[in-house]
């Protein structure tokens, strides 16, 4: 008669409670990152400005457009704001481009917030000269002799 194997995991005395298939569970889990949306007035003064600035040439546009986007449609209109208005207004390109930016975020102001910080090189200038200008100060002003005063 076979005696019954008391080391195997099918059964007996010692069953390890590890070796289960049990679905990997991590040990420390991080919470949920909550972020929340800059506030306007933490911008500087010019910057809301111009964003609210903004949000009224769309305001005043969409009251008062029949149709699309276009340039047909909104050209008359900027003409007519011009004449009532009295100040220099944007062309119709750029005022379709803020209200598709001011609709895509969900109809917030920061949208409409000048980028200026975004434009330009991000790249670091200069990279290569480093080894270059160490080498020549090297060469030039830390060596071990001194010039001649004659």
């Amino acid at each position: 008669m076979a005696t019954p194997d008391l080391f195997s995991n099918s059964a007996g005395l010692f069953e390890d409670e590890f070796s289960q298939n049990t679905p990997d569970i991590p040990l420390f889990e991080d919470p949920p990152a909550k972020t929340f949306p800059r506030d306007l007035d933490t911008y500087s003064d010019d910057l809301r400005d111009e964003a609210l600035r903004r949000l009224s040439y769309i305001q005043w546009v969409s009251k008062r457009l029949e149709g699309g986007w276009t340039e047909k449609n909104l050209t008359p209109l900027l003409h007519a704001a011009e004449d009532k208005l009295q100040v220099p207004l944007p062309s119709w390109r750029t005022l379709a481009g803020w209200r598709k930016l001011y609709v895509s975020s969900g109809r917030s102001v920061e949208a409409l917030i000048p980028k200026h910080h975004k434009k330009g090189s991000r790249l670091e200038k200069n990279t290569g000269d480093k080894l270059y200008y160490l080498q020549a100060v090297n060469q030039k002003y830390l060596r071990p002799e001194r010039p001649s005063i004659a």
